[in-house]
C-alpha cells in the first residue's frame, strides 16, 4: 500500500491520466480547455509537481469529473500521518480583491 509524499503524487499522477485517456482528451486539448501551459500537465501527470487544490478543481472540472474521483487511489492514510518527516509548507499569497464601493 501506498503511504509516502511520493507515493501520494505518482497515484494522482496516475488517476489524472488514466481519466483524461478515459474521456478521450490529450494533454494539449484538457491544458486549453483549462488554461494550462501543456508542460505543467505533462509535470503533474509525471508526477514531477505538487499541484495546488485548485489546479486539482480546474482539471477536474476540465474532464468532467470531481476531485474526490481524482484522489480515489490507493494510499494508507494512517501509515503516511506515523512517518516522522519535516513538513515545509508553501509560501502563500492571497490575491487581494479590490474594494467595493
Amino acid at each position: 500500500m501506498l503511504y509516502s509524499d511520493k507515493d501520494f503524487i505518482l497515484g494522482l499522477a496516475k488517476n489524472i491520466k488514466v481519466y483524461r485517456k478515459i474521456m478521450r482528451l490529450t494533454q494539449v486539448e484538457l491544458a486549453g480547455r483549462i488554461g494550462m501551459d501543456k508542460q505543467n500537465l505533462w509535470a503533474i501527470e509525471a508526477g514531477k509537481s505538487n499541484p495546488q487544490i485548485l489546479t486539482l478543481v480546474k482539471i477536474a472540472s476540465g474532464m468532467g469529473i470531481t476531485v474526490p474521483l481524482l484522489l480515489s487511489f490507493d494510499f494508507d492514510y494512517p501509515k503516511y500521518i506515523e512517518q516522522k518527516t519535516e513538513y515545509t509548507a508553501r509560501k502563500h499569497t492571497i490575491p487581494r480583491t479590490k474594494k467595493r464601493k
